[in-house]
């Protein structure tokens, strides 16, 4: 089995995430979040994160064959066997190598290039950094977390309405958003 740990986890962009087994010959289904979700399987060369989880390591795997099948990828990695192989990948977080992707317009950006950058309003406080990108079907979210309270704050992904300016080379975010004010607690 083709398998390698990632040494240089930056040069990785996260793709999609291992849902579980297809069928008994060792094909998992996989979430694509590419722009064209379809397009992962013309890649031969995927890094999982083995076991699932934000800290585990990214290995290298070899795709024999891949297929786009009612809005999944069905891939056959090569050293997978069995159904039981399979499943034990399940919520495996799937990535390519930045450098395969197409190249990116000006102004264009990857949903991975925004975690950890700073955000502050228009009035120049820092409301915290970016920790996650959330998926929320009418717009996605910004989780932000703020440095000084560990207060999580959730903002729309409005561009122009709340995100006004993201600057990835200064890492700063700047929206048109108030700081929430914790809210005090009575005593019962």
């Amino acid at each position: 089995m083709m398998e390698q740990i990632a040494e240089a986890a930056g040069s990785l962009l996260m793709v999609g995430v291992v849902q579980g087994a297809f069928g008994v010959r060792g094909v998992v289904r996989v979430r694509s979040f590419m722009a064209d979700p379809a397009s992962l399987i013309h890649y031969d060369t995927w890094w999982l994160q083995i076991p699932p989880g934000p800290r585990s390591p990214w290995h290298r795997k070899r795709i024999r064959h891949a297929q786009w099948h009612r809005h999944a990828v069905l891939a056959r990695i090569e050293g997978l066997e069995d159904r039981d192989e399979a499943a034990q990948l399940s919520g495996c977080a799937v990535a390519l190598e930045r450098h395969l992707l197409p190249p990116l317009a000006e102004g264009e950006f990857y949903w991975s290039d925004l975690l950890g950058l700073v955000v502050e309003n228009l009035q120049g406080q820092v409301l915290g950094t970016v920790t996650r990108i959330i998926e929320t079907g009418a717009n996605d979210c910004l989780e932000v977390q703020s440095s000084n309270t560990g207060m999580v704050t959730m903002i729309p992904f409005l561009w122009e309405r709340v995100v006004q300016t993201i600057d990835l080379e200064t890492r700063r975010l700047v929206v048109d958003w108030e700081p929430e004010e914790p809210t005090p607690t009575t005593p019962s």
